[in-house]
């Protein structure tokens, strides 16, 4: 029977640090200068670029000399997110009274049933999902458990094979499409690539890993749709032919179409501070605002994912136990050691008595904890009342105590999800991103003067982008998120408009999601950027902006490891692949009041040409920064009665419209003129002078944040004329994308003497019926206009963009033609006969019309 052996999880941890070994070890000079095949393309950034590489090789210095002198592994991570601090970095501690003295989620019924996770070390994927399942029920507000059961196999096989145009399709996202081929490959003695469940189900997870899945709309879905077992049904039965769990023979493989299916989207990933800070010199300190951070995460609602050292040998045995007694199921491990084993914590015993734990007298060497209290912990070990695959006796009923004062706790996180999309598989969803290379760690760089990351992605159709995320390392870290809509050309990630932005601060380190104040229309094959600037207050009262950048072995390094150390000849079998493309990802910094940015692909090339052996043994990721939207189709414009109104020889006129404005409408206000005198007067004007006549580009925009929005409701526009002419006429109309014609919806009130109703316009004429306003008579009727000729183009610039409409005939209607005219302009000019008498005034007509802002390439 295969189980949890001792020998794995001293495999694990090998593999792990060989892993953080690799990366930390490898040589940097610092402050070498560009690479001369970079130096070209990012001239007028060069000192930006020197400085991240001067960072980036002091980051990775600190960490080989903190290794050397303590060899512990967690030196070699620079993600602090998970260090312990006090109450003048961070969380400020709480009084005791803030916390019951127990506590327990399994009474309010917000914990799953244990499960089995054999024959596969996936303890990291099944303390995960457990957290996961506990979070989801509490925040559902449900009263029970049974039934609800997300999948471990789907986060434990896709975290370990790297993305297929298989996931993606032929069709798939251009994000996607850049990124195919990236990720972890596992491989065999031999270094071929293999997808033997025996290696790929082997590998061990951290929080940074299962982050990285789960953020990124891989998973959770349902244990029905990817089960833990093998495609077989092969089982591993008992002495009485019994099954006890499913075989590691068969197929374990999951299907690459259901990469990208989750059943709701992650919100937040919180890695919590522990309760176990080892200092400098590898020694243990007790920091009780770790054991606060996790009792205030369950009093949430939220269990706890937590790695420590186990020394069990296999479910329900101990092999020489030295940390845990098995009569009472309590665990202290009492000098600093490795971590081994994953679990959830979904409770807490203030009072569970120290004589519980093991001493001297039962195990030689067994140093009981300094004082009571123990978490309450649910194993993936199987448990004595469950039913198969997770029937086992192990613990007390497959959950057991670890004390408070455990010196190997580490790794703690938690996870909040969006419930609102709970079953939606994802369908709706659309995440733009590049970063599909799950790091053990993230290696963070903090820099004393401001920087950002940011990413620019490509629109696959239209969409609005409703959330963005990012990753932090640091409790208490402000986040500023801006996103840009770029302009054609752009060459960096602020060459566009601001359209949305937002700013949190997040007690915790970890992942994060936010969503906009607003949603932002983004048209198909459009640029838009996110730009995230992180900010921290360092002990010394100073500011840092810290960024991260994900790393691991590629297959250089895998085959050098191998070759300088041939004892992890079939130990360490995977190696990673990250791709970094030109214009993907960019770093931003600022000094002296300039702002550089630098393409993330040009610091990579950098990174790796500084290595001194010449040896590219590292690959690198894109920043961990994404975007979150959902498909938005043509909307439906204005339906309701538009208004424009002024009264004789005023200076501005104000439109009021009731609907529907989708965000990025712009207002344009266009002039024409039907009579002789007011052409005169046009053609006097520069260009200059007619843009401030008519106020062109306009954009709708929230009155408080000042950025477009989504509009719903009365809307009230004033445009100053600037010029008294007498006798103007207001239109306001919209343009659906792929709609040559513009259809106006509105009343159009003229000269303050009359009221015309219009229902449709066209660019050649208009339709509706005149109606005489209260409480002014209706004026004499004035002679049957007849269509005006074309007049001249104007010699000046026109203020509208669109193209000339060519004159075609006007269909037939019910409604009594008020006036068909064609003009340069592509203009409808609104002159009304009858009660209107528009056409004996002297006027001109101003045009407000509605349209998306559409980059050249989609208005063509």
């Amino acid at each position: 029977m295969k189980t949890q052996p001792l020998p794995l999880v001293t495999r694990l941890a090998r593999v792990s640090l060989a892993f953080l070994l690799a990366f930390a070890l490898a040589p940097l000079a610092p402050g070498v200068a560009l690479a001369d095949s970079a130096a070209a393309d990012t001239a007028d950034n060069s000192a930006a670029a020197d400085h991240f590489l001067r960072m980036f090789n002091e980051v990775n210095a600190e960490m080989r000399q903190k290794y050397h002198g303590t060899g512990n592994v967690a030196d070699l991570l620079t993600n602090r997110a998970s260090d312990g601090f006090d109450a003048t970095n961070g969380i400020a501690p709480m009084s005791q009274d803030a916390f019951p003295a127990s506590y327990d989620l399994r009474d309010l019924d917000k914990v799953t049933p244990v499960k089995f996770q054999n024959p596969w070390g996936t303890c990291w994927s099944f303390g995960a999902i457990a957290a996961s399942e506990t979070s989801i029920l509490s925040e559902l507000g449900g009263s029970t458990s049974k039934g609800f059961d997300l999948s471990e196999l789907h986060l434990g096989w896709l975290a370990y094979t790297p993305l297929s145009q298989e996931a993606i399709g032929d069709t798939g996202s251009t994000n996607f499409q850049s990124q195919v081929g990236e990720g972890y490959y596992t491989v065999d003695a031999d270094g071929n690539h293999s997808l033997d469940p025996n290696i790929v189900l082997e590998q061990g997870g951290s929080p940074p890993t299962i982050t990285s899945v789960l953020s990124s709309g891989i998973g959770p879905v349902p244990e029905s749709l990817v089960p833990y077992r093998n495609k077989e049904g092969i089982t591993v039965n008992d002495g009485a032919g019994t099954p006890v769990y499913y075989s590691p023979d068969g197929d374990w493989s999951v299907d690459e179409s259901l990469r990208f299916t989750s059943a709701l989207q992650l919100e937040e990933a919180s890695l919590l501070p522990s309760s176990a800070v080892i200092d400098d010199e590898n020694k243990y300190h007790f920091n009780y605002a770790g054991v606060e951070a996790i009792k205030s995460e369950v009093l949430q609602g939220r269990a706890v994912s937590v790695n420590f050292c186990a020394d069990q040998s296999m479910p329900g045995v101990a092999v020489d136990p030295k940390y845990i007694n098995t009569d009472t199921w309590a665990h202290y491990t009492y000098e600093v050691v490795p971590i081994t084993h994953a679990v959830t914590i979904v409770g807490w015993d203030d009072d569970y008595a120290v004589d519980n734990f093991l001493t001297s007298e039962q195990v030689e060497g067994a140093v009981p904890p300094p004082g009571p209290g123990a978490w309450i912990v649910k194993n993936s070990w199987g448990a004595q009342s469950g039913t198969f695959p997770n029937k086992f006796d192990w613990g007390e009923d497959g959950y057991f105590y670890l004390s408070y004062y455990d010196q190997s706790i580490n790794n703690i996180e938690t996870f909040n999800y969006d419930t609102t999309t709970l079953g939606d598989q994802g369908d709706y969803r659309i995440i733009d991103q590049y970063d599909f290379m799950p790091s053990p760690s993230s290696m963070t760089l903090p820099n004393p003067t401001p920087a950002s990351m940011a990413n620019v992605f490509t629109a696959d159709e239209r969409q609005a982008v409703t959330s963005v995320s990012c990753e932090t390392s640091y409790p208490d870290t402000k986040v500023t998120y801006e996103m840009y809509v770029l302009d054609d050309g752009a060459t960096e990630p602020r060459d566009g408009t601001l359209a949305a932005t937002a700013t949190e601060t997040y007690e915790y380190g970890g992942y994060h999601l936010v969503h906009l104040p607003q949603s932002v229309i983004v048209e198909k094959g459009q640029k838009y950027s996110v730009v995230v600037t992180e900010e921290v207050v360092a002990p010394s009262g100073q500011i840092i902006y810290s960024s991260q950048i994900d790393s691991s072995i590629n297959r250089l390094g895998w085959e050098k490891l191998i070759r300088d150390q041939p004892e992890l000849k079939g130990l360490l079998t995977k190696y990673a692949l990250g791709i970094v493309n030109r214009e993907e990802s960019f770093w931003l910094l600022t000094e002296d009041g300039e702002e550089s940015a630098v393409d993330l692909f040009d610091l990579v090339a950098d990174i790796k040409a500084s290595n001194p052996d010449g040896e590219d043994t590292i690959d690198y990721d894109n920043f961990p920064i994404k975007a979150y939207a959902e498909p938005a189709p043509e909307p439906e414009y204005v339906k309701e009665s538009v208004s424009a109104a002024f009264g004789e020889g005023a200076d501005a006129v104000t439109v009021t419209a009731v609907g529907e404005f989708p965000e990025g409408t712009e207002v344009e206000l266009l002039l024409a003129a039907v009579d002789k005198e007011t052409a005169n007067a046009l053609a006097k004007l520069d260009g200059t002078g007619k843009k401030q006549i008519l106020a062109l580009d306009v954009a709708l925009s929230d009155k408080n944040t000042q950025k477009p929005v989504d509009f719903k409701g009365a809307l009230t526009l004033t445009f100053d004329i600037g010029t008294r002419y007498e006798g103007w006429a207001v239109n306001v109309a919209h343009q659906p994308v792929g709609v040559e014609g513009e259809t106006f919806r509105g009343i159009v009130v003229a000269d303050g003497k009359a009221v015309v109703k219009v229902d449709s316009l066209s660019p050649f004429g208009v339709y509706g019926e005149a109606q005489a306003p209260a409480p002014e008579p209706a004026p004499a009727p004035a002679p049957e206009p007849k269509p005006n000729p074309t007049p001249a183009p104007s010699p000046t610039p026109t203020p509208s963009p669109a193209p000339s409409p060519t004159p075609a005939s006007v269909k037939s209607t019910k409604k009594t033609p008020l006036a068909a005219t064609g003009d340069p302009l592509g203009l409808a000019l609104a002159v009304a006969g009858g009660a209107a008498a528009l056409s004996a005034c002297a006027c001109a007509v101003v045009v407000v019309r509605m349209r998306r802002r559409r980059s050249k390439e989609n208005a063509e």
